[in-house]
């Protein structure tokens, strides 16, 4: 009986260490060219549906389908997962805000292999009227070759002028 608890206690032991092993933690950054705003990443809401891609302006953060306030920019993904979230800028000027976002970064480099990102860096200028949030609805899936424990993804938000 001891010897049969031992083993089911490794094994427990074992398949919760993997477990824990096989998630890759993301950590997403932003450098902000001449721009004084920042962008937040949030869970989506169970209670409502979203698409990938979808984005808007609004006067209330209310009005964006968001749950919980992902902390520190970081995420846990395992291989051959997705994971759809929504990033969140608020324009405090009294101006409107133009931006784009440049190709995104990995570090190490050699992990973009097997790594997808379906974000904000599409060639499109973004705009936030004064006093207003946007929104975008983006997604991150890792493929069954990536391999690693921690990446780091860091876009340039460059302010563009109207």
């Amino acid at each position: 009986m001891v010897l049969f608890l031992l083993f089911s206690l490794n094994l427990t032991t074992k398949l919760f260490s993997e477990t824990i092993q096989s998630e890759t933690k993301i950590n997403i950054f932003w450098e902000y060219r001449d721009i004084n705003e920042q962008i937040k990443l949030y869970e989506i809401s169970a209670s409502k549906p979203t698409k990938l891609w979808e984005m808007g302006n609004t006067k209330k953060l209310s009005e964006i389908p968001l749950g919980k306030e992902i902390q520190n920019s970081t995420l846990y993904l395992e291989t051959n997962k997705s994971k759809r979230f929504i990033l969140v800028m608020k324009n405090n000027s009294s101006k409107t805000l133009h931006f784009f976002a440049a190709p995104h970064e990995l570090s190490p480099p050699e992990l973009s292999l097997g790594f997808k990102f379906k974000c904000l860096c599409l060639n499109h200028v973004y705009k936030i009227p004064p006093g207003e949030y946007w929104y975008r609805v983006v997604e991150i899936h890792l493929d069954d070759n990536f391999k690693n424990k921690e990446v780091n993804v860091t876009h340039d938000l460059i302010k563009v002028d109207s």
